[in-house]
């Protein structure tokens, strides 16, 4: 005879309580390491933060291209540009790795991440985070006077950019192809549900649901595309391409149309200094979690041992300051890097779901599989299903959990504006509220980035200057 359902349900329910305190407390380490790294970062705290991201990065973990990037950007906060460097190339090298890797190490990885979970693939970084990273070691070299590197830079973040296009229009392609096979079935589908799983994870739901949006997006970061374009132009190596470029994707933005028609016109104007202001840091991830074991425990009749759904949810952040100011003149609001990662999350959410569902379908039948065992009539055969639920309880707990791995220093937004040289050489910024931040220029034209993770941390400031001599 089967074991009355009241006998197992409690033990089912202990188990799942158990294994879901066990897999908490391995999945949160992360969770507590990022987030110990963002209060130091908000802080100020940027030696401690690239201090600790360096050990986490001597892990050589899954993890560890996400620390090398955070490394650097808090080491290049702290003004140490050789480690800043350093770490970054580091990320860049990982980047290559993962690119480089042969069909079935990819095969293999993938399989484990539907296995398990997403958390169990090696951290690529998204597009955008490419480009940021070419774009942060472009000033980096530049501010050190190492001008050359700092225009291969350059030209990589144009490049990664133009990479990260291309590999999205392939997936366009693909997916308007997919939607044509499938048109019958699609018409089946209720949108609605799935409506609400997008809303709920701020998925932008014209996005996944019209493939065909995705070609009109803005792709482009306008920061990387101008700034490249502004420092081309300065050092005499062109520039005028990219500022037209610019100007025909960001027609709105004053700053790119006054810039492309001075290169086109001749040239940007030497008594000049081009300021940008990089603000608050991007959203991160929480998860949005629902684990139907606790239900299945006391709501249903067959206590089969379920999966436990995870996804990631973006989570914005706040801005530093309001607005910045150079005298009576407001700096533009040029980069939404925000709305940046929202797209590119967009993106890639309806694989992220894809294999989460997958994973749930897999897992539940396993669970009803090792439940019918329960209540068959041969002895052996029932234990065998009490050990294999057990087993499915411990394991479905352990593997769940949301991707929520994410490079924790990149700013909100980006601010940007022109303005003449000052006769002391002293420019002032002005900050929303009240405070004013002061840098000595060098003669000739130059191009100042100033980096304010919050408001209550000290700035960081680069400048890449353009001496006349040159």
């Amino acid at each position: 005879m089967p074991p009355p359902s009241s006998v197992l349900r409690i033990p089912a329910f202990a188990v799942a309580l158990c294994a879901a305190v066990l897999a908490t407390g391995c999945n949160a380490t992360l969770r507590r390491e990022m987030a110990a790294y963002d209060a130091r970062l908000s802080g100020g705290l940027y030696a401690d933060a690239a201090t600790n991201a360096i050990h986490r990065a001597g892990r050589d973990s899954d993890d560890a291209p996400m620390w090398h990037l955070d490394a650097g950007s808090a080491a290049a906060l702290a003004g140490d540009p050789a480690t800043a460097l350093d770490q970054l190339d580091r990320a860049e090298a990982s980047f290559r790795s993962v690119d480089e890797r042969g069909a079935v190490r990819d095969a293999g990885e993938t399989g484990l991440a539907i296995a398990w979970s997403d958390n169990a693939r090696r951290y690529a970084a998204t597009g955008p985070e490419r480009v940021f990273c070419n774009l942060e070691k472009a000033f980096l070299r530049g501010a050190t006077g190492d001008r050359p590197g700092a225009l291969v830079e350059f030209n990589r973040a144009l490049q990664r950019q133009r990479n990260y296009l291309a590999e999205q229009e392939k997936a366009v392609a693909d997916e308007l192809e997919k939607a044509e096979k499938d048109a019958p079935s699609l018409r089946k589908v209720p949108l609605g549900s799935y409506q609400g799983v997008l809303a709920a994870c701020r998925v932008d739901a014209a996005d996944f649901s019209d493939p065909a949006a995705r070609a009109r997006a803005p792709f482009w970061n306008p920061y990387a595309l101008h700034a490249a374009g502004v420092f081309r132009a300065l050092y005499g190596v062109g520039g005028r391409e990219e500022l037209a470029q610019a100007a025909r994707l960001f027609p709105a933005s004053p700053r790119i149309r006054e810039d492309a028609a001075a290169a086109d016109a001749g040239g940007l104007p030497r008594d000049s200094v081009w300021i940008y202001v990089e603000d608050g840091l991007a959203p991160d991830y929480s998860e949005a979690r629902i684990d139907l074991n606790f239900l299945n425990a006391y709501i249903t009749a067959v206590h089969a041992p379920l999966p436990v759904i995870a996804l990631p949810a973006l989570h914005p952040r706040n801005a530093a300051h309001a607005s910045y100011s150079v005298g009576s003149t407001a700096l533009e609001p040029f980069a939404d890097v925000d709305e940046l990662v929202r797209h590119d999350f967009s993106l890639r959410f309806r694989a992220i779901l894809t294999r989460e569902c997958s994973r749930a379908i897999v897992k539940a039948i396993a669970g009803l599989a090792a439940h019918a065992l329960t209540h068959s009539n041969d002895d052996r055969m029932r234990t065998v299903g009490i050990v294999a639920q057990i087993g499915l309880l411990v394991y479905n707990e352990a593997s769940a959990g949301a991707d929520l791995r994410v490079w924790g220093a990149l700013p909100k937004r980006v601010f940007a504006g022109r303005f003449p040289r000052p006769a002391d050489g002293i420019l002032r910024l002005d900050a929303a509220g009240g405070r004013q931040y002061q840098v000595q220029l060098p003669p000739g034209p130059s191009i100042v980035r100033f980096r304010f993770p919050s408001a209550a941390a000290t700035p960081a400031v680069f400048v890449i200057a353009f001496p006349e001599a040159d």
